[in-house]
């Protein structure tokens, strides 16, 4: 499919303002205008160093699993065990057994093109465009390489588990444009900055995540409530047991204030708590040097999978995570806790809808842990957010995706 340049700048312009709105969200460090366009100098003189005479793809047997991060490729690693024939695609830098999508080779047309691209980006919102230059100049080319991968592949369906990063909105306006089948599985919490579902089939955790779409515009294609599938196992092994608070989790990521966080640390060990710090797989920050309490230990995203952190806790504490409904689900209770400076406020709606408590000092979280009473119905207030919650399926909600998947294969 031959799309026009200014209709490839109008679809960039569009994906760009998605992810932007998102990473708003995650008060990341705005650029100086010198500092983004040096940055956008640095991007041309890469894509000419690599510049091929034409856009050479690799063609697909089968259908494709598209991952970007940590986080998407376990929530669609369980379809790779089930007897279906798929390949995996990525964005990540380092990926294994997967095709790099990250550095596709820019082709001669696609540098002609970039200066007109850029025009029509300007001229579909110049406030933007002006402010923001890297997005046209990082990925520009992307949109028609995807094109002409999907065109000249076998491929008939996508699955997918992000729906806002920049590369995944582009590979997704490509399947669109061709006619391939996308399917979506949701890998985190909903936030009212998402864009609108727009896929043919949408797998999510529960109703609140399904009000919040709804609000975001008419979502397009079926939709299934089956839960989190990420926790399937460990939904099973609920706790039922811990009447005592000793083990407590603080899960930190990007939006956090490392200060904040040693501070926590700080006074949970006064308590004599044994401690257990969770960084998001995405944090930059180092957290190395929070770890010089005697019963502090690091939970590394990479090495341990959520559901036995968790598992591991009596106690489980975190600002804007998506951690808080993982917890509950598993009958352990969480407290939200800000740690960090922005504005951002239950972002997820959790303490609105009554599943989880805030502590608004340090001391209020001394306050709830001695007058903490153990609940074994406390993971039925996470039926709102997933829909595995007291149904049929709750112990098998891969079982359950992969049953309606095939329908639809």
């Amino acid at each position: 499919m031959n799309l026009s340049i200014k209709e490839k700048a109008e679809i960039i312009d569009k994906s760009a303002k998605t992810y932007k709105a998102l990473t708003d969200l995650e008060v990341l460090k705005p650029k100086k205008f010198l500092a983004r366009w040096a940055h956008c100098f640095l991007i041309i003189f890469k894509k000419i160093f690599n510049l091929n005479f034409r856009l050479n793809v690799k063609k697909f047997e089968n259908d494709l699993i598209y991952v970007n991060s940590e986080n998407t490729r376990n929530t669609l690693a369980f379809l790779k065990g089930y007897g279906m024939e798929f390949e995996q695609v990525s964005t990540l830098r380092q990926s294994v057994d997967t095709q790099n999508l990250t550095h596709f080779k820019f082709s001669l047309l696609n540098l002609l093109e970039l200066p007109i691209g850029y025009y029509y980006f300007l001229k579909k919102d110049f406030s933007f465009a002006s402010k923001n230059p890297e997005f046209l100049f990082e990925n520009w080319g992307k949109l028609e390489f995807n094109l002409k991968v999907l065109s000249q592949s076998k491929t008939k369906n996508v699955f997918i588990a992000n729906d806002h990063n920049i590369h995944n909105r582009l590979f997704i306006e490509a399947c669109k444009l061709v006619g391939v089948k996308t399917f979506y599985f949701q890998h985190g919490g909903v936030s009212k900055r998402m864009p609108a579902l727009d896929f043919d089939v949408s797998f999510l955790y529960g109703q609140n995540d399904a009000d919040i779409y709804k609000n975001l515009g008419s979502p397009r294609g079926e939709i299934y409530l089956y839960g989190n599938q990420k926790i399937d196992k460990s939904l099973r092994k609920k706790n039922l047991s811990s009447k005592c608070i000793n083990r407590i989790g603080v899960s930190i990521n990007s939006l956090d204030c490392l200060h904040k966080v040693k501070k926590l640390c700080e006074y949970l060990d006064s308590l004599g708590k044994e401690l257990v710090l969770r960084p998001h797989p995405r944090i930059k920050n180092n957290v190395s040097n929070i770890k010089y309490f005697k019963k502090i230990s690091i939970s590394n995203p990479l090495e341990q999978n959520e559901t036995n952190y968790l598992a591991s806790l009596d106690m489980h504490i975190s600002g804007e995570s998506t951690m808080h409904l993982s917890s509950v689900c598993l009958n352990i209770p969480s407290i939200y806790y800000k740690l960090h400076n922005g504005k951002i406020y239950d972002s997820k709606g959790y303490i609105e809808k009554g599943l989880i408590v805030e502590a608004s000092s340090l001391l209020s979280i001394k306050d709830f842990m001695d007058n903490y009473i153990f609940d074994p119905n406390l993971y039925l207030k996470a039926n709102y957010f997933d829909g595995s919650i007291g149904k049929k399926w709750e112990h098998n909600i891969k079982g359950k995706m992969l049953e309606t998947l095939k329908r639809h294969l």
